[in-house]
């Protein structure tokens, strides 16, 4: 016999379908509380603010933050699982297997966290500098 530990589950965030599905429902929020907040020809309008020819650099920053977090989510729970799996076949008999569990365990809570601080980052930029925002 060969000897050999391997994970009995993947994080879900370590694929990249989940990680678009996250993003793009952070997309939602941030541009629906920004169309709420501005209205869509307000929106539009602080796209082409400092100046209008900032118009295509704006576009490019508004796709770059779902693609931010969803790549940077996936990478990293994707990254540490390889990591971890390349360290038990290397060690299997000299690491135990609850060190796996809470490396993914404390990976995907900081991942996590760091996926919701820059959710809040984004929702709030949308909201711009209205401090309560008025129920209509």
């Amino acid at each position: 016999g060969l000897f050999s530990i391997a994970p009995a589950f993947r994080a879900p965030t370590a694929d990249l379908n989940t990680t678009v599905g996250l993003a793009l429902l952070t997309t939602i929020t941030f541009l629906g509380t920004s169309f709420k907040l501005h209205g869509v020809l307000g929106y539009l309008k602080g796209l082409i603010e400092p100046m209008p020819f900032m118009l295509p650099i704006n576009i490019v920053g508004e796709l770059a933050k779902p693609t931010n977090i969803s790549i940077r989510l996936f990478g990293n729970m994707f990254a540490g699982m390889v990591v971890l799996g390349l360290i038990y076949k290397a060690a299997p008999m000299v690491i135990p297997v609850p060190l796996h569990l809470y490396f993914d365990i404390f990976s995907g809570v900081v991942q996590s966290f760091v996926f919701l601080m820059l959710s809040m980052v984004y929702i709030q930029g949308s909201l711009g500098d209205a401090e309560y925002p008025s129920d209509k």
